[in-house]
């Protein structure tokens, strides 16, 4: 079984990747995104090797939810 390709949203500090981790999941977190930049540096120090980006999640059209 080929492991599954993560990505991590609302990622925090890095709970649902140490969830895997910890469950035995064969899974790859390919990138975590969040805007919070304390929680990304902490993401960072615990999963130095996994791409992170300092940003939203945003509708695709660019809107936010609610508009």
């Amino acid at each position: 079984m080929e492991p599954l390709r993560v990505l991590e949203l609302y990622s925090g500090i890095g709970g649902m990747h140490f969830a895997l981790k910890g469950c035995g999941v064969p899974a790859q977190v390919v990138a975590a995104v969040d805007i919070n930049t304390t929680a990304n540096h902490i993401y960072k120090h615990n999963f130095p090797s996994t791409p992170m980006w300092s940003k939203t999640v945003t509708h695709p059209s660019g809107r936010s939810r609610t508009s």
